[in-house]
Formats: structure tokens, sequence, C-alpha cells
């Protein structure tokens, strides 16, 4: 029942509803470690220097990476695990990452 409910919500909702699961586990956690992408992104644009470049440690899948280079100048990203590496190099491949 909960995935057929599921796919009939529209995107954005369903968007706001994991993003609302992921901050109430995050307040459960009393706040302190993994905070979720949308708190992230929120400091990020809060206290970003405009047009400034960033480095980014540990890219993982881009999330971060993606948001950054969509809305600042340059990023800089470093992936030591070497798969994580490689679709980091395909996901970005001319853009200004």
């Amino acid at each position: 029942m909960k995935s057929v409910i599921k796919k009939l919500l529209p995107k954005k909702l369903k968007k706001f509803l994991v993003e609302l699961s992921q901050i109430r586990q995050w307040r459960a956690r009393g706040y302190l470690e993994y905070a979720p992408q949308l708190v992230k992104q929120n400091l990020f644009v809060k206290y970003g220097v405009p047009q400034a470049q960033w480095v980014e440690t540990g890219t993982y899948v881009g999330e971060t990476t993606d948001f950054l280079s969509k809305n600042y100048l340059f990023v800089y990203s470093i992936e030591p695990e070497k798969n994580l590496y490689k679709n980091a190099m395909k996901k970005f491949l001319n853009k200004n990452v």
C-alpha cells in the first residue's frame, strides 16, 4: 500500500517528506552528526562567499559537489576511494569541478 501511495505523490512532495524525515532523524541524534543535505546547502548559501572557489573533501556520490558547482565559481573535490573517484570524474566532466 505504501509503495502505491509513494508512486502517486508528486516529486516535490516526495522530496519534502524525505527531507522532513532526515531532519527528524538528525534532531533525534541531538543535531550531532550527519547533517541532512538540505541543512548543508542552506549553510553554504547563508555563509558562502559569492564567486568563491570551494574545496570539498570527500566527494562520495557528489550531491554537495553538484550543489556547489551550480552556485559557485569553481569546486575542487577530493575523493580517495577509486570507484567513487571514477564515478565523480564521469559525473562532473566538462563542469566547473
